[in-house]
């Protein structure tokens, strides 16, 4: 797969976690991954199929506040991949790639 998806910029374009519905967060993440996808030229299926996984794992396995420190995180140019529920996570992720 030609087109990467890292968990950081999976939370690149989250709405904010104060006041976001889970479904505006899946919504969101969602929209971002399909996009990236798009925009790497990547195969329309192999894009929908692991942006629907991804996406399911970040829902499942992240809270909104989780999702909210790793939004503010990547405002501040950290790297939300450092933190213990990216790193809970990303195995999961990984999965979503095979």
């Amino acid at each position: 797969m030609t087109f990467r998806y890292t968990l950081a910029l999976a939370l690149l374009m989250v709405a904010p976690a104060w006041g976001a519905t889970a479904l505006d967060v899946r919504l969101s993440i969602l929209n971002d991954c399909v996009a990236r996808g798009k925009a790497a030229h990547d195969d329309p299926a192999r894009v929908a199929k692991y942006c629907s996984c991804a996406t399911d794992v970040m829902e499942r396995g992240l809270t909104l506040y989780e999702l909210g420190e790793m939004e503010r995180y990547l405002a501040e140019k950290r790297d939300a991949n450092s933190l213990p529920q990216a790193q809970r996570i990303a195995p999961r992720l990984q999965a979503c790639r095979k």
